[in-house]
């Protein structure tokens, strides 16, 4: 029935046609771990609170940068560089670049505590993830400083974030292995069997290549030739050198920075030792977990392909080469499961391409209709998507009209879904099946107490086989028994 508001419009009757569904947003994640900063307007005040973010630059001006530290620089007998060992505290700021550079738009970010702190501690990082729980809008969640904590405190925390997304059943984790765990021998061994088939781990790290240029003082005290330490006064013999660096010594160590800096700029273009190492630092690559990288690629994916798509045979950008080079048979027993049927996913170089995602499994090898990513993600969207789309129905009597429209709304739903590739099947009959009502999927007591339960199968692309989804809503309590309908 058509009820007339105002002339030239009219609303039709609620229960003429059903609402459309509307998707939740994809490849969304959350970052929780350490940040230089947490300042918008007073400091600190954006510490622990959930933050979301745009853009790398965006980030930068909120929560700072990620500085990099020089362990050790070594020259040969004329000074010029030879390598560097390089490393960075904290890895968030780095996760977030690769996220941005393969194709991400969007995340959320909990800051949990400085980077200036010494070393990532495992309660912060609980602590952090906890504060998730309550926002809906992420739908990944990834750790990356938490791949720096020791072994048994990493999987915690990723047991944790398992149990979070088991738990809401509206996100999907990303999981790092730690840097001296390559083939994630210690990782299976302790991230447990709760909830395998909500996350994906992937390893080994990922080399990409800082561009911050350092100053003199994160230099010195750092330079090795042939073992042992050395200073810049050790490789020249030019006398207006050697007094530009000792005026450079006494500057930095009286804290003037307005005499340090032209001092610097003199020897970046008069000092060959000292441009040949800055050079060499520049090109020297750091490590950082794939997480980041891995989420942004689930984001391209999303938005190109659909998120239906096998995130696997995917070139990742901003890097120059994995941490740990795998070979064939390596990256094979990552993805054969090891203990426990626990599957990896292997980051390999690939002639001629670069340096590519080699698998798109979960942590759940041994279960058939969750063993891949894209599989477990899709039907984490469907669930999600159609259980919001449903909540009109709390106010709606538990009977057969609204059972109708119901089963109308999501086939009309799923129908698009098979139209746009998402689907197995050579007809929508193929493809999926939606069950509502008395015998079907509810008795006379889920009727009478307003208990409307929705049965969807779904022919999703890998594996070719029906995936069972259960969507249970609250209707107006009946007043009385009401009369079963098919």
């Amino acid at each position: 029935m058509a009820i007339w508001t105002t002339p030239g419009g009219f609303d039709l009757d609620r229960q003429a046609l059903p609402p459309p569904v509307a998707e939740v947003t994809t490849a969304v994640p959350a970052f929780v771990g350490y940040t230089e900063t947490a300042t918008r307007l007073t400091p600190g005040d954006l510490s622990g609170q959930p933050t979301r973010i745009n853009s790398l630059a965006a980030f930068e001006a909120l929560f700072g940068t990620s500085p990099c530290h020089i362990h050790a620089v070594v020259v040969d007998d004329s000074g010029h560089f030879v390598s560097a060992r390089l490393a960075t505290r904290y890895v968030l700021h780095d996760s977030l670049a690769l996220f941005f550079a393969n194709g991400g738009q969007t995340c959320v970010v909990i800051s949990v505590g400085s980077a200036a702190d010494s070393m990532p501690e495992r309660q912060p990082l609980l602590t952090g993830l906890a504060g998730l729980a309550a926002l809906d809008e992420p739908t990944l969640v990834v750790c990356p400083d938490a791949a720096r904590l020791a072994s048994r405190d990493l999987a915690v925390v990723q047991h944790a974030m398992l149990c979070q997304c088991s738990r809401l059943q509206n996100r999907f984790a990303v999981l790092d292995t730690r840097l001296d765990d390559p083939l994630a021998q210690a990782f299976r061994a302790n991230i447990g069997q709760e909830a395998l088939c909500e996350g994906a781990a992937y390893t080994p790290w990922l080399l990409l290549r800082h561009n911050h240029c350092p100053d003199y003082a994160a230099l010195r005290g750092k330079l090795r030739r042939r073992g042992k330490p050395v200073s810049w006064h050790d490789l020249t013999h030019d006398a207006v050198v050697l007094a530009h660096l000792q005026a450079l010594d006494h500057a930095i160590d009286m804290a003037a920075p307005t005499e340090v800096a032209p001092l610097q700029a003199w020897l970046e273009t008069h000092c060959e030792a000292y441009q040949s190492v800055v050079s060499g630092v520049l090109t020297t690559p750091v490590a950082c977990p794939p997480g980041g990288a891995v989420a942004g690629v689930y984001a391209a994916m999303d938005a190109q392909h659909g998120i239906w798509r096998a995130p696997a045979n995917v070139v990742i950008a901003g890097v120059t080469a994995p941490a740990v080079a795998l070979d064939a048979g390596q990256a094979s027993a990552l993805m054969g499961g090891g203990i426990a049927g626990k599957q990896v996913n292997a980051i390999r170089t690939v002639a001629g391409r670069g340096v590519m995602i080699w698998g798109a499994r979960t942590l759940a090898g041994q279960a058939n209709a969750w063993r891949y990513v894209a599989v477990r993600r899709f039907a984490i969207q469907l669930q999600a998507s159609l259980q919001k789309a449903i909540a009109w129905v709390r106010c709606e009597p538990n009977h057969g009209p609204t059972w109708d429209l119901v089963r109308r709304q999501i086939g009309d739903y799923l129908l698009q879904k098979w139209q746009d590739g998402a689907l197995m099947g050579a007809s929508p009959d193929q493809a999926y099946v939606v069950r509502c009502g008395p015998n079907l999927t509810m008795t006379a007591r889920d009727v009478r107490e307003g208990r409307l339960i929705i049965d969807v199968d779904v022919a999703v692309l890998r594996p070719g086989e029906f995936t069972l989804l259960r969507l249970v809503q609250q209707t107006r309590r009946a007043e009385t028994a009401l009369p079963s309908t098919t």
